[in-house]
């Protein structure tokens, strides 16, 4: 484990393989103390936004060790119930603060329960979150990961946890270009609402296929994933297209493709309140944007300015 903490503080270790290093600590006490030596070497480095996203994301995937070490050892029994860390306060070797290091079973309980909230989601829901959070410049903090993890946000309308764009903003862009011939980053539910002639699920790989006609995009909105959607969209030989995207304007993707390409933008009055299976709505963290391609620029400002500002793209 020393050898491994040299590493990472000399900054010559990436993080995918501290991330496959991280699994041969395989006790609770192992994983607590290499996240307590990590969090005090970070104090010393921090100098550049690069070291303190670097620091900021091998803090996550630690804590996240030690939130999988405690799933499992809730799992087989070896802490839970009446026992480690539910009102047995004496310190034994299996108390919860024990085992965390920690002096009082207030702060054992708060790790407990943010490390085992970054453990459940998959490293891909994980990568995604930390990938936002540093396309947006905000800092990569394990609160603002949970954050992340939870916003909705529509990232391929597949899996339980789907989000839809609020019909007003489908029923503008109907009206814009006269209906909706393909939706490339869709499922059979949003489509029902989207009503698009042809549209690809995460099954079908919108990517692979070929795009005409008038196009609704919500695109994916983790890493690589937007860039390549957004990338073949400017690709394609079609008609006209409204792209609903987070408002991430200091972004390549973003800016690769309104500035050369798009016609026209809405950018929303506030955050736009996506739908969940149920019908209840919920606001993510950051605004989004509309962005139209197409010879209609004042028909989409006239069926788009209700919802915020908007303006032709002017090169």
């Amino acid at each position: 484990m020393n050898s491994l903490i040299k590493k990472v503080f000399s900054g010559i270790i990436p993080i995918e393989q501290a991330k496959a290093a991280l699994i041969s600590l395989t006790t609770i006490d192992d994983a607590s103390e290499f996240d307590k030596k990590l969090q005090a070497a970070r104090k010393y480095d921090d100098d550049t936004q690069e070291r303190r996203d670097y620091w900021g994301e091998m803090a996550i995937w630690s804590e996240r060790r030690i939130g999988t070490l405690l799933i499992e050892a809730k799992a087989n029994g070896t802490i839970g119930g009446s026992g480690p860390g539910r009102g047995n306060h004496d310190k034994s070797p299996d108390t919860l603060s024990a085992l965390l290091g920690t002096e009082t079973d207030e702060r054992a309980q708060a790790i407990s329960s943010r490390s085992q909230k970054l453990a459940r989601p998959t490293d891909e829901d994980v990568e995604a979150a930390i990938e936002t959070l540093k396309e947006s410049g905000d800092g990569i903090t394990k609160a603002a990961v949970i954050r992340q993890m939870a916003s909705p946000h529509v990232s391929q309308n597949s899996g339980d946890n789907e989000w839809y764009t609020p019909p007003e903003f489908i029923e503008a862009a109907r009206k814009v270009m006269g209906g909706i011939d393909l939706d490339p980053a869709s499922s059979a539910i949003a489509n029902e609402q989207i009503k698009a002639k042809r549209f690809y699920d995460i099954e079908a790989d919108g990517l692979s296929e070929n795009w005409k006609g008038r196009v609704w995009m919500n695109p994916p909105y983790a890493q690589p994933l937007i860039a390549e959607f957004c990338q073949k969209l400017v690709d394609s030989d079609i008609e006209a297209a409204c792209v609903l995207v987070n408002n991430a304007t200091e972004t390549e993707w973003f800016q690769s493709m309104a500035v050369p390409h798009a016609s026209a933008i809405c950018f929303p009055n506030g955050r736009i309140k996506f739908i969940d299976q149920d019908g209840n709505p919920g606001a993510p963290l950051q605004g989004q944007a509309i962005l139209y391609f197409g010879q209609k620029n004042q028909t989409f400002i006239d069926n788009f300015g209700g919802f915020g500002f908007c303006a032709e793209v002017v090169r």
